[in-house]
């Protein structure tokens, strides 16, 4: 039976909501009740970012009304990266990951034939890392792990994360990588610019230090899921390619060109928004390495 299943679509537990509520002081983010007779809340991270939290976000039976409005019958669920918390000190992180991995495995059990999940781990410290994503992915659904591109301006194919890829490619565990922000991006403030550039800016950084630090030629059964249609990256592989061969800077000797790695390593989803990129986006990678939205068995 063929199916139409989502990859890329978030949610913010009503458990983050209420905790939150009790203690804003905590996990800096005020959060607005003054439309919660439309069933919406308003989140104010402390950092300046700012939006409406309308039910399908966080109410189960308000979601299965949106799939079915969107013609969705499966959903991949992952949360909203506003609630990754690598700013936050260790011990917030691993309670807001562990509360949201808790979370996303009920509305698992609840419809267990429609969701399967992206977990969240504390990226901030490795180690705290590596035991979240052990225990997500020992619970029904969980396919993954979603992460942000750079952990509060730490790469991630920074070598003291070697022992979470090593993990992941161990457990089976996909890791979808995701920008965030709850604050402004210098130079990118004005216009929404720390979204629409930011976002694909920052994909294309995260996949491309990957590729050229060596991380998919050390763990080469990891796989990676890129927000945004990787970002820019795809579109600009040819000059990373040309760089690689005439410039020593580059990095590591790679068994073969970087761009092998896409469609190997690497899958992008298909939010590119323009059908032309995507058409590219298709053929660059290959059939079936463009996963946002397909049909497919479930």
């Amino acid at each position: 039976m063929l199916h139409a299943v989502d990859l890329h679509t978030h949610i913010i537990p009503i458990d983050f909501i209420e905790t939150a509520l009790k203690n804003p002081n905590k996990f800096t983010v005020k959060i607005n009740a003054e439309k919660k007779e439309e069933g919406c809340f308003v989140l104010h991270h402390d950092q300046g970012y700012v939006y409406e939290v309308t039910p399908p976000f966080y109410n189960l039976q308000a979601r299965l009304l949106e799939m079915e409005r969107r013609n969705l019958t499966h959903e991949v669920l992952s949360v909203s990266p506003t609630l990754f918390y690598y700013w936050s000190d260790l011990g917030t992180a691993r309670e807001v990951a562990r509360l949201c991995n808790d979370a996303l495995e009920k509305w698992v059990q609840a419809r267990p034939g429609q969701f399967k999940v992206f977990g969240t781990v504390p990226m901030q410290d490795c180690k705290s890392a590596v035991s979240e994503l052990e225990y997500l992915m020992s619970r029904p659904g969980f396919v993954g792990v979603e992460i942000g591109g750079v952990i509060e301006g730490t790469p991630i194919a920074d070598p003291s994360y070697l022992p979470f890829f090593e993990a992941a490619e161990a457990l089976g565990a996909v890791i979808f990588i995701h920008p965030y922000f709850v604050g402004p991006r210098p130079g990118l403030e004005r216009h929404y610019l720390t979204n629409l550039i930011g976002n694909p800016l920052e994909s294309s950084i995260a996949i491309g230090l990957l590729i050229l630090e060596g991380v998919f030629q050390k763990y080469p059964k990891l796989k990676v899921l890129a927000a945004h249609g990787g970002g820019y990256l795809p579109y600009g592989i040819g000059r990373i390619d040309h760089g690689y061969r005439v410039r020593k800077e580059t990095g590591p000797d790679l068994e073969a060109c970087p761009s092998i790695f896409l469609g190997t390593n690497v899958y992008c989803d298909c939010i590119t928004h323009d059908p032309k990129a995507l058409v590219y986006l298709k053929n660059k990678l290959g059939v079936g390495k463009v996963l946002p939205r397909l049909r497919l068995s479930f």
